[in-house]
């Protein structure tokens, strides 16, 4: 049950609310929702106005709470970042003519005027004042994610100090967290500044070409494989620093058994993770660099053999003369985005020929490895 509310409108706004709730809804026009987020933003708009009162009367004091945002994060379990956009908006926007007459009919978002409101934050609501002519039509025109750019210009032509400021905040701020998860699987959460977010994108987008016909995987899922992508062209490339005298590169310990898929044969150990499944180093193992190792019953090395590649370099030049890129009908990953494949693994005793390999890209390299091994299971 409702409780009762605090004023005669707030009681007919409620029963306005409970008229929409009672309504059937089997269709809805876009007209609808957009009369909907209209009377959003009017409501937003009149809490901003009253908000403004009870900050500047102190209405938070009354249960002994120490601020307007305090009083907010309590009252109305709001975040604090969101609080204290609230209070910004209400302190600022009584200063904003345009702003507030374009909010309170509802013709710019909240999102919209908390980004002017901000603005004044920073600038000072008498210089903002003076720019509302070019800032409301653009509010008015532009979603609010697009709007940002206009009030971040208007940040750096009138107070570059303060814009450059806050670049170098945003770049103290970056931090990227790559952890590994009680399953093996990697997180990868991480704040960049706008440079750092740009140059980031920009190389992404490069290894996001458009999917091939077969690849149904929503674009999130293939954007995974870009940055992966970018480290192994990185490491199969040289270009990174040196570890300890060595070019780093993914390392794999496994068994001869494993690669031959013989029953009871044990996980391969990857480092920096967890146990992988026998199909996924013999995908690895594919193409490789191969050191063969000898150990005893106790685990004591007993021979350490030659490092070679499965694919030699001369038969991946071949390769890429016949493939042009990956083999799988419709691809088109270029030969750096490729690795040779064994058609019929050469741990089984096939070989490693043009006519027994060819070049997949590692997402049709993983469809043809693990991913037929469980369309078999």
């Amino acid at each position: 049950m409702r409780s009762s509310l605090s004023s005669p409108p707030l009681e007919a706004l409620a029963a306005a609310i409970d008229l929409l709730e009672a309504e059937s809804v089997s269709f809805v026009a876009g007209a609808e929702l957009q009369d909907i987020q209209r009377l959003h933003d009017r409501l937003s708009a009149q809490r901003a106005r009253r908000l403004a009162v009870f900050d500047r009367e102190r209405g938070f004091a009354a249960d002994g709470s120490g601020s307007t945002v305090a009083w907010l994060r309590g009252h109305c379990r709001l975040s604090n970042g969101a609080a204290r956009t609230q209070v910004s908006v209400a302190r600022q926007i009584g200063e904003l003519p345009e702003t507030r007459a374009a909010f309170e009919c509802g013709d710019i978002t909240y999102a919209h005027a908390a980004g002017i409101c901000r603005t004044a934050d920073q600038l000072g609501p008498a210089l903002v004042a003076g720019a509302e002519h070019i800032l409301v039509p653009a509010a008015r025109q532009l979603n609010a994610g697009k709007f940002g750019y206009v009030t971040s210009y208007l940040r750096h032509t009138v107070d570059p100090d303060g814009a450059l400021d806050d670049a170098i905040e945003e770049r103290r701020r970056s931090y990227v967290h790559l952890s590994e998860t009680w399953k093996g699987s990697w997180q990868l959460d991480g704040r960049l500044d706008p440079e750092m977010g740009a140059t980031l994108q920009t190389a992404l987008n490069a290894l996001m070409p458009r999917p091939a016909p077969d690849d149904m995987r929503f674009p999130s899922q293939r954007r995974a494989e870009a940055p992966v992508e970018l480290a192994r062209q990185q490491l199969e490339g040289g270009a990174v620093p040196q570890v300890a005298g060595v070019k780093p590169h993914l390392s794999m310990i496994t068994t001869v058994e494993t690669l031959k898929r013989e029953p009871g044969a044990p996980p391969a150990d990857l480092e920096w993770g967890p146990p992988v499944h026998m199909e996924t180093a013999r995908r690895i193992a594919c193409d490789c660099s191969l050191t063969p190792v000898t150990v005893g019953s106790g685990g004591e090395l007993l021979d350490y053999g030659r490092t070679r590649r499965t694919v030699p370099p001369a038969l991946r030049r071949a390769l890429v003369l016949r493939d042009r890129g990956c083999a799988w009908p419709g691809c088109d990953r270029p030969p750096a985005w490729t690795s040779g494949h064994h058609i019929r693994h050469w741990a089984a005793g096939h070989p490693t020929s043009k006519g027994n390999t060819a070049l997949l890209c590692g997402h049709h390299h993983g469809a043809v490895a693990e991913g037929v091994a469980a369309a078999a299971a």
